[in-house]
This record gives structure tokens, C-alpha cells and sequence, in this order.
């Protein structure tokens, strides 16, 4: 048995925990790559480019349901059906990846085996983003040896930091992928301080910066939020008085990060790692 569940709706349905049912098996292909090479009738072959992008994969899941009598078989079945087909995605954690989510649609629930008393079902998940997020973000600790974070999810033996109350800090992506938010990647910065305007957050590893150019005082309560590529101050959508060059993106590995014209710094960065498998 494999423990398995699903989260949808910020709830979390255990497969065990659904009378006569549980998870056998999972298996996972592996990751695809579209190149987008172009090929010209002068040149041999192609041409690499740096278009090239991950496909999406399955994830098949063997489900073992026990049942009494046909009758109680077709309930079965419509159990299953309801919990896990739906107009909207989903996601999926099992513990052979205990630290680690996958947002997932449904693609096929049918049965492989049955006899007279149980059904064995395959159930093929499109994880379409093609990663996989860690299920905690960096307002988390990083431990291996909690049930939330795992071997092969990048951790070093270092204390990663995510908040800051200085302007020149190294914020790290442990995951495979940069953090877009153009990508509708999670992203969430909250800066609190002092300025007379032209608040600025630069990322120096890839030159990407946020420009509030409004004052801003925490000392009357004032706070910035960037919400994916979406600013707020207090609250209050406040797009319009910043500087279109943002967002900020975390590339993998060490950002240099530095904030300029704010005094009193006080910082966080909460995302998700995501991974290729």
C-alpha cells in the first residue's frame, strides 16, 4: 500500500481513508523536451535554439478497490469517479515523493483487473505545468528530515534565509526552474521601510527589478507586496505608481538581490521550488 492524496480546494482527501480503497502502484514517464530547432534549406541539419521547452507527462496511479457484490461495485465506481474527475485541476502527493505536489488533470479512470470481490483501476494523470512544486514554500524550514521535504529536492546542509532586514542579500532557487511570475509561477515579496520614493528591488543575477516610485513608511503602517506581477501598498492595487520593468525573476541556483532608497529594511520571499520531475 502507498499512501496517496489529493488536494483540492485546500483540502486534503487520503486515498486510504476511503473505505476499501488504496493505492497499489505509481509510475511517472519521464520528462520530454520540444527543441523548436529550426531548420534552413542551406544549413545541414538544424539549428538549436533556446525555445526549447518541457512537455507535459503522465502519471499513472493503480488504485485497488474492494467491493462486496456488483451492486456495491457500481457504487465503488462512482465513488471513485467523483473523487477524482473534475472540470478543474488538481493536486496530487503520494509518499514515494513525499516532498513534492503535482498539479494534475484527470486523463482516464478505467479498469485493469477485476475479479469478484475487487477491481484493480489505472488512473492516468496529465501533469500539464511538466514540474512538480516542493509542497511547502521558503516560509518553511528546509529539512530532509521532516515528512514535507526529501533527498533530490536540492537541499544543502546550510541555513537557507528567505527574510531579511538588510538591503544586499543572496536569495536561493533550489529547484530545476526560475520563479516567473509572468509563467504564473508563485511569487509573493512583502517589503516594509523607509523611503521618499523610487523604492527599488534589483535582482543582479539577471538584472530584473521592481520601481515603486511613491514614498513608503512602515512606520505609519505602510507595507509593498508583490503578488506575482501584481503590486499592492496596504492592500490597494498600486500599479500605477510603479515602474513597468518589473517582475522580479529568481533564476536556479544564488540571486543577488539588493534593495536601494529604503532604509529599515524588512523583507521576505515566499515561493515554491519546482522541479522536473
Amino acid at each position: 500500500m502507498i499512501d496517496f492524496a489529493i488536494l483540492q480546494n485546500s483540502k486534503l482527501i487520503k486515498l486510504n481513508d476511503v473505505n476499501g480503497m488504496e493505492c497499489i502502484e505509481i509510475n511517472r514517464s519521464s520528462p520530454t523536451v520540444e527543441y523548436n530547432n529550426l531548420n534552413y534549406e542551406t544549413d545541414d541539419g538544424e539549428r538549436e535554439t533556446r525555445n526549447a521547452v518541457f512537455n507535459p507527462f503522465e502519471i499513472e496511479v493503480k488504485i485497488f478497490v474492494k467491493h462486496e457484490n456488483e451492486y456495491d461495485k457500481a457504487l465503488k465506481r462512482s465513488e471513485l469517479d467523483n473523487l477524482l474527475v473534475s472540470r478543474r485541476s488538481f493536486y496530487i502527493v503520494h509518499e514515494l515523493m513525499p516532498g513534492k505536489r503535482y498539479s494534475v488533470q484527470t486523463m482516464s479512470v478505467e479498469p485493469e483487473e477485476e475479479l469478484r470481490d475487487s477491481t484493480i483501476y489505472s488512473v492516468v494523470f496529465n501533469c500539464f505545468k511538466a514540474y512538480s512544486e516542493s509542497i511547502e514554500s521558503t516560509m518553511c524550514e528546509q529539512d530532509v528530515t521532516t515528512q514535507s521535504w526529501q533527498f533530490s529536492q536540492g537541499l544543502l546542509p546550510i541555513d537557507y534565509e528567505y527574510s531579511f532586514k538588510r538591503s544586499n542579500f543572496s536569495i536561493f532557487n533550489i529547484g530545476d526552474f526560475a520563479i516567473d511570475p509572468r509563467r504564473k509561477h508563485y511569487l509573493r515579496i512583502v517589503l516594509k521601510g523607509e523611503s521618499d520614493g523610487k523604492v527599488t528591488i534589483t535582482n543582479k543575477t539577471n538584472n530584473t527589478r521592481f520601481v515603486y516610485d511613491k514614498s513608503l513608511s512602515s512606520k505609519k503602517g505602510e507595507t509593498i507586496e508583490l503578488l506575482g506581477i501584481e503590486p499592492y501598498k496596504n492592500g490597494v492595487s498600486c500599479g500605477i505608481d510603479c515602474n513597468k520593468i518589473g517582475p522580479i525573476v529568481l533564476d536556479p541556483g544564488e540571486n543577488k538581490i539588493q534593495i536601494q532608497n529604503t532604509s529599515n529594511v524588512e523583507v521576505f520571499f515566499d515561493f515554491r521550488f519546482l522541479y522536473r520531475t
